[in-house]
């Protein structure tokens, strides 16, 4: 049987192959009928053609030639295809907290066994994994991106020169962070003053993935003994990792000031942050008050240090008096 390789390595979607049933000698050998049994089909033709080459091919092919005088033996013939990397079990996206693991571990069908494996990320040249499965340990954000699964072989059809060949699948990561604030953008501080009537606002921007939903809540100085806080509208916008949001109270009256409580909350995790609006009259009082006190302690603690002063210099004078009373004394008892 011709081609004389057995097995007969042919490569997927190879053209117009050929196998010839061959006979060494026959009587009489004009009036020979031949015989196959592919892994297809039964044929009744000397020649087997195939157009195309699929994975239908693959198998054993085995002839037979007849004439008036008998059968003759079997001849056999396997062909074997050899075919490029077909991956899967990839996912399109990978959703992943920040943190964690990835591992992605691929399926590859080939023939022959693949011979290298390795990834390559999107816009980071750098970046080159060797390796079967994929491991990026403790993933942070900046891991976020297109990665790319290469896997490679090398087909040896008989009588032909090796063809490698190379299949890729593109996946997407998408690290998922709790938010956290966004320092380069403008923020109000965490204490802060307006005036009666006057316009207040508070705004801060968070970074996060996936985008988190926004709570304000609020506590009136005049309610300080209550526990509870109160929902109040904000205007909230967000642009892919940026969320901005605010509250604006105008003409703010003596019920806008206490404590606000922004709240940030994603799948990864929960951000806050306190503000507390003060009225203005009221600190400049508060500020009166604590110089007035101030000023009384400190005109308190003098007085107390002229008293001890004075106290102490009576107490020398003394001393000093009766020392030179005794000393006259003595002197007087000589004389």
């Amino acid at each position: 049987m011709e081609p004389i390789y057995n097995p007969y390595i042919v490569y997927h979607n190879q053209r117009d192959v050929v196998l010839i049933c061959v006979i060494d000698d026959a009587n009489p050998s004009t009036a020979v009928t031949y015989k196959w049994n592919s892994p297809s089909s039964t044929m009744n033709t000397q020649n087997i053609s195939i157009t195309t080459v699929t994975n239908l091919d693959s198998g054993q092919y085995v002839c037979t030639a007849k004439n008036i005088a008998g059968t003759s033996n079997k001849a056999t013939k396997q062909i074997n295809m050899h075919y490029g990397p077909m991956i899967s079990n990839i996912s399109n996206q990978h959703d992943i907290t920040e943190g964690n693991n990835l591992i992605v571990s691929p399926i590859v069908d080939s023939n022959p066994v693949y011979k290298l494996v390795w990834w390559t990320k999107q816009n980071n040249a750098d970046f080159r994994y060797d390796g079967f499965v994929l491991r990026l340990i403790s993933i942070n954000r900046t891991s976020s991106g297109n990665y790319t699964c290469y896997v490679m072989n090398t087909l040896a059809p008989s009588g032909m020169p090796e063809i490698n060949k190379t299949t890729h699948q593109t996946f997407s990561v998408n690290v998922e962070f709790k938010p956290f604030l966004d320092s380069t953008k403008p923020y109000s501080p965490g204490h802060m003053t307006a005036a009666i009537n006057s316009t207040l606002r508070l705004t801060l921007t968070v970074i996060a993935n996936p985008v988190p939903t926004i709570e304000w809540t609020f506590r009136a100085d005049k309610d300080w003994n209550s526990c509870n806080f109160v929902s109040i509208v904000s205007n909230t916008t967000s642009n892919e990792f940026f969320t901005t949001s605010s509250v604006l109270i105008k003409n703010a009256n003596s019920y806008n000031f206490g404590d606000y409580v922004f709240t940030a909350r994603n799948t990864a995790g929960v951000f806050s942050r306190r503000f507390v609006a003060m009225e203005e009259a009221s600190l400049r009082q508060e500020m009166f008050a604590s110089t007035k006190e101030n000023t009384g302690m400190f005109l308190a603690g003098i007085v107390t240090l002229v008293v001890g002063l004075l106290s102490l210099m009576a107490s020398v004078l003394f001393i000093v008096r009766n020392s030179f009373k005794n000393k006259t004394r003595n002197s007087s008892k000589y004389v």
